[in-house]
C-alpha cells in the first residue's frame, strides 16, 4: 500500500536549500519557509539525541494557492504530519483567530490583559503560537502511526497528542526559551477558564471534538500542553522517553494509562484524573 505523502503534488513549489530533509515551499513565501524549515531542523537534531532514531520525511509549507495539491487534511493552514511528510501553512490559518476571540468571551480582566500582553491587542495567536507546532507535528514522526486506519501505538489518541507536545514544551525550553510565553500562555488561559462551553471534554473522545469543527480539538492540544509541561519538568528527557517507551504498544486501561503517568509524572497524573476540572 502507498504512503499517502507519495501522492501530493509538488509542482510548482521551490526547494529550500541547507536543511538534512527536504524543504519545499510556495515561492511567494520564501523568507518564512526557511524560519519554519530552520525550526524544524533544530527540533529534529534534539530530538534524534534524544529519542534515537532520525525518520526521513519531506517539509511542505503551502500558500492557500497550493494547499489542496499537497496537503492530506482540507482545513488551510492546520498543521500536520503523515510519515514521510510534514505540512504547514504560509499563513496562520483563520482558526487561532476564531479560537482567541471564542476564549475571550471566557476570560477574567486579567486573563485579557495576560493574552494581550503576550499576542497583542487583538490577539494575533496565529503569529505567536502558530509556528511553534511543526516540533508537535515532527514528534509524531517518532512513534508509529497507521494513516490508512487512524490507529498509533499509543493505546489512546490523546496519549499520542501529549507525547508530541511533552517534547513541544521539551524543544522550546531547551531550545527556544524565549518563545515560552507564546506557548504557554495561551495554554494555560485555557486550562483556567471553564470548560462548560466544549461539547466535547472527554479525553477518550478528543478525536469525536473534530465533527464540531476545529476549535473544540485546539482546545484539547492546549490544555494537554499544560499537562505536558508537568511530565517534562518531572525529569526532562528522561520523561519523554519514559513516556514513549511505558505507553506505546500495549493495550492499557484506564486506570493502568494513569498509574503509568503517575510513575513517570504525579503531578500530570493527578490533573488528568481530574480532568476535565
Amino acid at each position: 500500500m502507498s504512503r499517502l505523502a507519495d501522492r501530493i503534488d509538488t509542482t510548482g513549489l521551490q526547494a529550500l536549500d541547507g536543511f538534512s530533509f527536504p524543504a519545499l515551499t510556495s515561492p511567494e513565501s520564501l523568507t518564512r519557509a526557511a524560519a519554519v524549515a530552520e525550526r524544524c531542523q533544530r527540533a529534529l537534531d534534539w530530538l534524534a539525541e534524544i529519542l534515537g532514531k532520525r525518520p526521513a520525511f519531506t517539509l511542505v509549507v503551502a500558500s492557500q494557492r497550493d494547499w489542496q495539491r499537497v496537503a492530506l487534511i482540507p482545513l488551510y493552514g492546520m498543521p500536520h504530519a503523515f510519515p514521510g511528510l510534514i505540512v504547514t501553512g504560509t499563513e496562520p490559518s483563520a482558526f487561532w483567530h476564531d479560537y482567541a476571540h471564542t476564549l475571550l468571551a471566557d476570560l477574567s480582566p486579567s486573563g485579557r490583559q495576560q493574552l494581550a500582553t503576550v499576542y497583542g491587542n487583538p490577539p494575533q495567536l496565529g503569529e505567536r503560537f502558530a509556528d511553534l507546532v511543526v516540533v508537535h507535528e515532527l514528534t509524531h514522526l517518532f512513534h508509529n502511526y497507521d494513516e490508512h486506519t487512524g490507529l498509533t501505538d499509543f493505546p489512546r489518541l490523546w496519549l499520542a497528542e501529549l507525547f508530541a507536545n511533552i517534547a513541544l514544551h521539551g524543544y522550546i525550553t531547551d531550545n527556544e526559551p524565549d518563545q515560552l510565553p507564546a506557548l504557554q500562555t495561551i495554554c494555560q488561559l485555557t486550562w483556567n477558564a471553564p470548560t462548560t462551553r466544549w461539547p466535547v471534554t472527554d479525553l477518550n473522545r478528543m478525536e469525536a471534538s473534530l465533527a464540531t469543527g476545529p476549535l473544540n480539538y485546539v482546545w484539547f492540544q492546549l490544555r494537554l500542553i499544560v499537562i505536558a509541561q508537568a511530565i517534562w519538568q518531572a525529569d526532562g528527557a528522561d520523561s519523554l522517553r519514559a513516556f514513549r517507551d511505558t505507553l506505546t504498544a500495549r493495550d492499557l486501561t484506564d486506570t493502568e494509562i494513569l498509574d503509568t503517568i503517575h510513575a513517570i509524572a504525579p503531578q500530570a497524573a493527578t490533573a488528568l484524573r481530574r480532568w476535565p476540572a
